[in-house]
């Protein structure tokens, strides 16, 4: 027999599961957790019969056993199957060459995100395990928070969930294809990769995370080579899940390990024990994976429960720990050390965050109210109250199972305008505790509620086309980019709801592009940059390039001409409530604006203007250019005399329109002008123009932008429910930051395909774009590209570089319903920069 084998045959005893030998230090198998028995149930014969060829062996080309590739074991040439994940050596996804199977264990290799690959390893299982159940196959919503955040907005991630058999569009992912072989191998890629992330090590202890994990099933009757227990571990963290044995593969060639994860596979039997150390290794299990956590046996829970707020977000009050057989509790903030409570090297936690198992069982329709009342997290009064107030505001009985069919006609009533005006403030107010309830959640889940009371044209839900034709009684919208706003403030206000809620289809006039999509997206994000730059009597711009309405005093005696089906004048209020509309519809329809609006603006929108001085102050800071300091922002102005600031006898309780010194000095109180600011009153002074600034010269345009709102989302009164059931950061992130920022550039490449006849010019125009122009250009580079000038938080799914005919005398084109930029043969960078 080999030396080698020799030595770790006589040092371990054999897995009766996954023929793992372990050391007899161990009382439970490293990789499948199976007890140990008195006896090995696999003599050593057998051992010794495979030791010779396994010393040689090391591909599949073998005459005695082939390599598996997901896994690495070493299996007889009779076995169909792998004897320790049940990898099938048939193959129906992936060519026996290895190229394809060498690209999918690439592709994974590109994706650190821990959250990312627990996530794709949770999606295939889910397959794997069901294979006969449609709705694990998709669709996969990008607007799923947990999917945005893992996958959409992770480089490289949904290219692996397309190799594995995925396919993409605009709205999520689909498997309509199930190939088993390619399911296993990127399984087993993301495995592998999850065990070799370096662990995390800070404060004593040290955490690894990787994806939930079955035992192996037992392998055939013919003996596998012994692994010794480090190399168990790794194949613990890497073999798939045992269903996969109900889907069939084919013959692959054996991936080769990186020479770092069998370098630490090998054994040492002199390395010292974490039990030597005095530390404790626990698998804490998530509800979307397990964390290794590592720490000393004198910590506490408390302290533990500090640390897993840390690392999963879970505050430590909505925590619930779990251990042993029968389960055990673990009160939170005990002071008592894991080792007194006989919590061993090797145990299992289990973590449960109660306030989101609270919402869980109250979307599962599962219990009662006052049943749900009863489960509330201890010592959660605040959720509790919170919760009652909700019940009481949507009337929703006690005995009641259905939460939100309760919640759903409340607002459905609400749009429709049937809801008595005295109790529309009531409602409001319950619209916002719902806001918070749910602060957590994905804000497209709320967004949701609104839209699934509208009366809606099918092909109107979700977002804008992506290479699909305009359905049926669509609404038309003909723009001349000229006279931009001018051109479509017309048509817009004489559209009726039905037509504010269908698909819209662009004609830019005097173009001949066909609106599949990239055109609506193009008007939209247009749409907001124009109304910054072309229309200064009615908007402006804050030092963070925000938009924002003109004070009442400017805007209120615009007039707009346009000749548009019989229109010729539209006033101002008229001219606000178009601007709403289209905000409204591109919320409707998943598209992004071309410019933010202003925190301010959106606060007063949602009727939420700052309470006091100092929420004042913080909301001009919101819109200060980068690098610059209004001195009314500064506490200096209220600590230091107005003297040692130079600043005596130079204010009064009035102040000039920036931009407008035609129209003088506008009065804060009266007889402003000649009332001068002192010490003494300068507070006062401050709250009052401030106030002017940021929110009561603006009432006027956000009563009438508001009203447009409503025309399309719904609403009664002053009341449009999305404003009340989003905060402020996440209205304006529902319209786009606009502008491309430079570290989305690298998740613009991750999602792109190129042709290989312009590869050069391809990796030029990434680097023009890192190095050469600022977010502003980026982003418009990206809307010629696509017709958004926004990636947003939803990320870029799509995008491809194609050759165009010519060279440096030609300039790019562009298909912005497929995502696409069509790259003359530059003969240099320069010349594609400028």
């Amino acid at each position: 027999m080999n030396s080698q084998i020799e030595e770790v045959v006589t040092s371990g005893w054999s897995c009766p599961v996954c023929t793992l030998l372990n050391s007899f230090e161990s009382r439970v198998c490293t990789a499948c957790e199976t007890q140990r028995g008195s006896t090995s149930s696999m003599d050593l014969g057998k051992v010794q019969a495979v030791a010779e060829p396994f010393a040689g062996t090391s591909s599949f080309g073998s005459d005695c056993f082939w390599s598996c590739p997901v896994c690495t074991l070493m299996n007889s040439v009779e076995s169909i199957g792998c004897g320790a994940c049940n990898f099938k050596r048939e193959s129906d996804g992936m060519p026996g060459n290895g190229s394809e199977v060498e690209e999918a264990r690439a592709l994974v290799e590109k994706v650190d995100n821990l959250l990312s690959l627990r996530t794709l390893q949770m999606l295939l299982s889910n397959v794997i395990e069901h294979p006969d159940e449609s709705k694990y196959r998709g669709p996969v919503r990008k607007s799923n928070q947990k999917i945005r955040e893992a996958i959409v907005a992770v480089p490289g991630a949904a290219e692996v969930l397309r190799k594995a058999g995925f396919d993409e569009d605009a709205d999520g992912f689909y498997l309509n294809k199930l190939e088993a072989n390619r399911l296993n191998h990127v399984l087993g890629f993301l495995g592998s990769k999850l065990a070799a992330l370096s662990k995390i090590k800070s404060s004593g202890y040290s955490v690894a995370v990787s994806s939930k994990r079955n035992p192996p099933t037992k392998p055939s009757s013919v003996a596998a080579p012994k692994r010794t227990s480090q190399e168990g571990r790794q194949l613990g963290e890497d073999c798939v899940n045992t269903s996969q044995s109900r889907l069939a593969g084919q013959d692959h060639k054996p991936i080769k390990k990186p020479d770092d994860v069998q370098q630490r596979a090998q054994f040492s039997p002199e390395q010292p024990t974490l039990a030597d150390s005095g530390s404790i290794r626990l698998r804490v299990r998530l509800s979307m994976g397990t964390m290794h956590l590592e720490v000393l046996g004198s910590t506490s829970i408390a302290e533990v429960g500090s640390i897993l707020h840390e690392h999963t977000g879970i505050a430590v009050s909505n925590q619930r720990l779990r251990y042993g057989y029968p389960l055990k509790k673990l009160q939170a903030a005990c002071s008592e050390q894991l080792s007194a409570l006989g919590i061993r090297d090797g145990d299992t936690l289990i973590l449960e965050d109660l306030h989101e198992l609270f919402l869980v069982n109250l979307a599962g329709g599962t219990r009662t109210m006052a049943e749900m009342v009863e489960i509330l997290p201890p010592g959660a009064d605040d959720l509790a109250e919170l919760f009652q107030s909700v019940l009481k505001t949507f009337g929703v009985r006690s005995d009641s199972r259905n939460f939100w069919d309760s919640v759903r006609a409340r607002i459905h009533s609400l749009l429709a305008g049937s809801v008595p005006p005295r109790d529309v403030p009531a409602l409001r107010a319950g619209l916002e505790l719902l806001q918070h309830l749910f602060h957590q959640h994905d804000s497209s889940d709320r967004l949701t509620l609104v839209t699934s009371c509208l009366p809606l044209h099918r092909s109107a839900r979700g977002s804008t086309r992506l290479n699909r034709a305009p359905p049926p009684g669509a609404t038309q919208i003909t723009v001349e980019r000229d006279s931009f706003f001018s051109s479509v403030a017309g048509q817009i206000l004489k559209l009726s709801q039905q037509q504010l809620l269908s698909p819209v289809v662009v004609h830019f006039k005097g173009e001949k592009g066909l609106d599949w999509g990239g055109l609506t997206r193009d008007f939209f994000s247009s749409f907001a940059t124009r109304l910054g730059e072309e229309e200064p009597a009615l908007w402006q711009l804050t030092g963070r390039g925000c938009l924002q309405p003109t004070a009442d005093v400017v805007s209120a005696s615009v007039r707009k001409e346009t000749g548009w089906f019989g229109w010729r004048r539209i006033d101002a209020a008229s001219l606000y409530r178009v601007c709403g509309r289209v905000f409204g519809m591109a919320a409707l329809h998943g598209c992004k604006v071309g410019r933010p609006l202003s925190h301010s603006f959106v606060r007063l929108l949602a009727g939420a203007p700052p309470k006091g001085l100092d929420e004042l102050q913080a909301v001009l800071n919101l819109q200060c250019a980068e690098g610059s300091v209004d001195f009314r922002c500064k506490k200096d102005f209220l600590d230091k005399p107005l003297a040692e600031m130079g600043l005596e006898g130079m204010l009064t309780f009035s102040h000039i329109i920036s931009g407008h010194p035609e129209l003088g000095e506008i009065e804060l109180i009266p007889g402003g002008r000649d009332k001068h600011v002192s010490d003494d009153n300068k507070a006062l002074w401050l709250e009052l123009v401030l106030t002017r600034d940021l929110f009561s010269s603006m009432q006027f345009a956000a009563s009438a932008f508001r009203q447009g709102l409503i025309d399309v989302l719904g609403g009664s009164g002053e009341t449009c429910p999305l404003l009340h059931l989003l905060s402020t950061d996440e209205l304006i992130e529902l319209w786009g930051k606009g502008g491309v920022e430079k570290k989305q550039i690298e998740q613009w490449r991750r999602v792109t395909k190129v042709s290989p006849v312009v590869k050069r010019q391809a990796a030029w125009f990434f680097k023009v774009l890192e190095e050469d122009y600022d977010d502003e250009l980026r982003g418009k580079v990206l809307q010629f590209c696509t017709g958004s000038s926004s990636i947003g938080s939803d990320g870029l799914h799509v995008f491809r570089i194609e050759p165009a005919d010519g060279g440096d005398d030609r300039l790019p084109s562009a298909m912005t319903c497929g995502h696409m930029i069509q790259l003359p043969r530059y003969s240099c960078r320069a010349t594609l920069s400028v």
